[in-house]
């Protein structure tokens, strides 16, 4: 799989998205540009063109309404099982005000 990063390369679901903690501090949210600190919650939809493949991060809270009604809901997301269970919640909520 040439162009891909090691995340994408062991990306279970393609075209999805994961909400998770940053690893480093390297990433930049799309929304407002500014840095993804160290384990900072981050939402990742997966962006690739051809052979090239990444993630396009956003703080959580810069992600908007319809960024998550594009996901089509929770269940979607992956590596949501592995946060705190106060983050897990807010999660959770998040989408179901969006019923």
């Amino acid at each position: 799989m040439k162009g891909l990063g090691k995340a994408a390369k062991r990306h279970p679901i393609p075209n999805a998205c994961c909400v998770h903690y940053a690893n480093n501090g390297g990433a930049a949210c799309r929304a407002c540009k500014k840095g993804i600190a160290e384990k900072e919650l981050r939402f990742g939809c997966d962006a690739h063109d051809g052979d090239w493949h990444s993630y396009h991060w956003h703080h959580w809270g810069c992600v908007t309404d319809e960024l998550l009604r594009k996901v089509g809901g929770k269940e979607r997301l992956w590596k949501v099982q592995r946060l705190d269970p106060k983050d897990k919640q807010m999660i959770e909520q998040r989408f179901e005000r969006l019923k």
